[in-house]
């Protein structure tokens, strides 16, 4: 990486893009940067609740990096498909949730936050 630019990547959010690479090719692409250094954590974005679950799934039956924080749609429009689809991925995973402009900003985290988001993924480490 060039003069100015960080290390690494203290939470690198995963786009729910369909049909961009195989499911598996995404989770394990994810898990390689986590085991270069290069990223610290992972987030899913903009997926869909059953393209979430899978992630989960095959990062737990591969025993690669699981997600530490999901970014759902979540506003009083789309509440019950939050609290119908994704809530129950979250309770499962136990990810941090984030709000969508919180995710789609950029975002300065303090060291603070970034050791409690290595506390919670310590279990999955």
């Amino acid at each position: 990486m060039g003069r100015g630019l960080a290390q690494r990547v203290c939470l690198l959010g995963c786009e729910g893009i369909e049909d961009v690479a195989s499911h598996r090719e995404q989770v394990r692409t994810a898990h390689a940067l986590v085991q270069s250094g290069r990223v610290k954590h992972i987030a899913l974005s903009n997926f869909t609740p059953e393209r979430m679950r899978e992630w989960f799934e095959t990062a737990q039956r591969l025993e690669l990096t699981l997600p530490v924080a999901i970014q759902p749609q979540y506003n009083l429009l789309h509440r019950r498909e939050y609290e119908e689809q994704y809530a129950p991925i979250a309770s499962a995973g136990n990810p941090e949730q984030l709000p969508a402009l919180m995710a789609a900003s950029s975002v300065t985290l303090t060291d603070d936050e970034v050791a409690a988001l290595d506390k919670a993924s310590a279990p999955f480490a």
